[in-house]
């Protein structure tokens, strides 16, 4: 069933957001579902005098056919209020489409033995996280962080992932990347499901870290 629902782009203009099983349209853009390789959203609450003023909302896609993310951004009013409504309707509607075949297709990938690059310097393997260190006039490094040890947060639009039991093996990365919502959720169904965790622990890893040099 088709979901559509007007925001407010600027101060004196609105836009129709409109999602089905098919497509997206925010305005003169339009996606494709089966493009979409990946997505991020933000909100962003700017304050006045230790006031809130307007919040901006901002969701990015990426597709399979273009190189560069589309962008959907609209405001909200003094505090949010309805518009907030209107950003997590939204949000819903992208997790029922699409978000939730990403969660899965990152379960499949990682079963699979495959390395899932989030970031730069963050990929998640069958057996955790692995996380590219660099530091001062020394070569860059690997250290790897198993999912039984690992801790998570998320505050500020940032997602923070750490190791209990390799404290090197820590990043905190910006909401607004490719797919880190979707490795949040994942990692959050993974640590409510000590079987998923078997599983994955007997699946294949055959990535080798980038070791320290001496």
């Amino acid at each position: 069933m088709a979901f559509e629902i007007e925001v407010k782009k600027h101060l004196f203009s609105k836009a129709i957001f409109y999602i089905d099983e098919k497509v997206i349209r925010f305005g003169l853009k339009e996606v494709l579902i089966k493009d979409i390789t990946g997505f991020s959203y933000v909100s962003t609450q700017t304050r006045v005098n230790g006031i809130n003023a307007s919040k901006m909302f901002q969701i990015f896609i990426w597709q399979s056919n273009r190189p560069d993310k589309m962008e959907i951004r609209f405001t909200g009013t003094f505090g949010g209020g309805q518009s907030n409504d209107k950003f997590d309707q939204i949000i819903e509607q992208l997790w029922h489409y699409f978000g939730n075949s990403l969660l899965d297709q990152m379960h499949k990938h990682l079963m699979g033995g495959k390395v899932y690059q989030l970031t730069p310097r963050l990929k998640v393997t069958s057996t955790g996280i692995v996380v590219s260190r660099k530091p001062w006039f020394s070569q860059p490094y690997e250290v790897l962080g198993k999912w039984n040890d690992l801790t998570m947060n998320v505050a500020n639009g940032y997602l923070s992932v750490r190791s209990k039991a390799e404290k090197k093996a820590k990043r905190t990365e910006s909401l607004a990347q490719r797919n880190l919502w979707v490795f949040y959720y994942y990692v959050s169904w993974v640590f409510k499901n000590p079987d998923v965790i078997a599983s994955l622990s007997a699946a294949p890893d055959n990535y080798k870290l980038l070791s320290k040099r001496a």
